[in-house]
């Protein structure tokens, strides 16, 4: 008997060596071969990583591109944010959430595996800013181009009470947030800066109630300060503003 030599492995093209040779054998090892590289094809395919397609995961891509004024007008490594639009600092978010990506020499950015919900895109790159709200429902969904912008800040007044006292003032869908002191009285003013031009809505969080005192859609300028006075505060809890 003639001895066994090793199967190629990596050339499904030659017919590996048996003792006996007939020529539906050897047809039978030809077969065998185009069936395991047609499953190994099929592997490599399934462990490309595609998530974020509708088709695979039922999640989302969220995809856009931010641009630059002036100079410099390079719109690479700007940093992009992806958060639920009724999130705030501190809260737990689903798996894929909350993510963190940064722009290519385009601009372009791109986020995967997003789950169905309404979220808060925010660009960010030193001084500037750019914000945008966006349902992730279909496979691919591309925001707005967003044109960076320099940020603003808002100056809050509220009437100091022992209700807000250890509560915190919040933005809907960024990480911002400022302390209330835990003392004071009569009237406080704080501010809350570095904030992306544009539709935001703030709110007062107790925590240790696990309630929202109140709440008020404001809208930020660009390098201007927008004022929030304690009269325009609403007291029901409607959730986040979707930008118009």
């Amino acid at each position: 008997m003639l001895p066994r030599k090793h199967p190629v492995t990596t050339k499904f093209t030659e017919t590996p060596l048996t003792s006996i040779h007939d020529r539906h054998s050897e047809n039978r090892w030809k077969l065998a071969g185009v069936t395991v590289l047609a499953m190994l094809v099929i592997w490599g395919c399934d462990s490309q990583p595609y998530a974020g397609t509708g088709s695979q995961t039922g999640n989302s891509v969220v995809a856009g591109r931010i641009a630059l004024t002036g100079t410099p007008s390079n719109p690479s490594k700007v940093s992009v944010y992806l958060r639920p639009l009724n999130w705030t600092n501190g809260q737990h978010a689903a798996d894929g959430g909350l993510q963190r990506t940064t722009t290519d020499s385009m601009g372009n950015y791109r986020f995967v595996d997003v789950p169905p919900a309404l979220y808060r895109i925010e660009a960010v790159r030193d001084q500037l800013g750019w914000s945008k709200t966006i349902q992730a429902l279909s496979e691919t969904n591309y925001a707005p181009v967003g044109v960076l912008v320099a940020r603003g800040r808002v100056r809050i007044k509220l009437h100091f009470t022992e209700a807000i006292r250890g509560g915190r003032v919040e933005f809907y869908g960024l990480d911002r947030f400022v302390e209330i002191p835990d003392s004071a009285s009569g009237d406080i003013h704080l501010v809350v800066e570095d904030l992306p031009a544009g539709l935001q809505t703030m709110r007062v969080y107790l925590p240790q109630f696990a309630q929202v005192y109140c709440q008020s859609p404001i809208r930020i300028g660009s390098d201007s300060t927008s004022v929030i006075e304690y009269e325009d505060v609403d007291h029901v809890n409607r959730g986040p503003v979707e930008d118009p």
